[in-house]
């Protein structure tokens, strides 16, 4: 059984979900920075509140990012309209036929086709398809080389549409989850990311270690990153 309710902490309300899972967990949420908690059902409001106040510091610093954020407003998928692969504009073309197909053409455009009188929700739809395409082939050449560098071994990994995060990681399982916004960012953003998961298979908080390792391997690492936070995922 599910039981919601809000608590304030230092003036902030905070969203509490209390569910049948064996760990809390913390999350801010875009666009308006929106602070929820999911809590095992046997966490009291005090011990709840302890915990946030424990994590005050992160939870300011997420607030302000996703204010000072750079809001992407929802796609219409009509012509004209600009959508990015890997980093690069492309311009939208949107064509009648039988059979639904999203290709490039040439180096600026990308085309949809789709019967007449396509909903916005189909056209979203066979786009995030494609995108989720695009980035499975990119992920299965990136993946190997970053495994090759650090020597770590994923058992799995898989592209889901994430609201708050760009990736993350099942440390155990050795289990990486990609965000498949990232279809449309650079590929060293991508690289990224697969490094920061996979050295959470032997770091798994951000300490200095971490910080270490990831400047080992990748040392314009806070360019990436920087550049990832200026945006807020794309409105739906």
């Amino acid at each position: 059984m599910i039981n919601s309710t809000v608590l304030q902490v230092n003036n902030i309300n905070i969203n509490v979900v209390r569910k049948n899972i064996k760990n809390i967990h913390l999350a801010v949420y875009p666009p308006n920075a929106s602070v929820k908690i999911s809590a095992p059902e046997s966490y009291d409001n005090e011990t709840i509140k302890l915990f946030a106040i424990s994590k005050w510091n992160w939870i300011k610093d997420n607030i302000e990012l996703i204010k000072n954020q750079n809001r992407i407003p929802p796609k219409e998928y009509v012509s004209g309209e600009s959508h990015y692969l890997f980093g690069k504009r492309y311009m939208l073309k949107v064509q009648n036929g039988s059979k639904s197909a999203v290709t490039i053409s040439g180096v600026k455009y990308i085309v949809i086709t789709v019967r007449k009188n396509a909903t916005r929700k189909t056209k979203k739809t066979l786009m995030e398809n494609w995108y989720r395409q695009q980035l499975h082939s990119k992920l299965e050449t990136l993946i190997p080389i970053w495994e090759k560098k650090t020597g770590l071994k994923v058992h799995s990994w898989q592209i889901k549409k994430m609201k708050t995060r760009w990736g993350t990681c099942n440390q155990s399982k050795k289990v990486i989850y990609i965000n498949l916004e990232l279809a449309k960012r650079k590929v060293k953003e991508i690289e990224y990311i697969i490094l920061h998961e996979l050295l959470h298979f032997i770091e798994k908080t951000h300490n200095q270690v971490f910080v270490s390792l990831i400047q080992k391997y990748m040392p314009n690492w806070e360019l990436y990153k920087t550049d990832l936070n200026k945006y807020t995922f794309e409105d739906k």
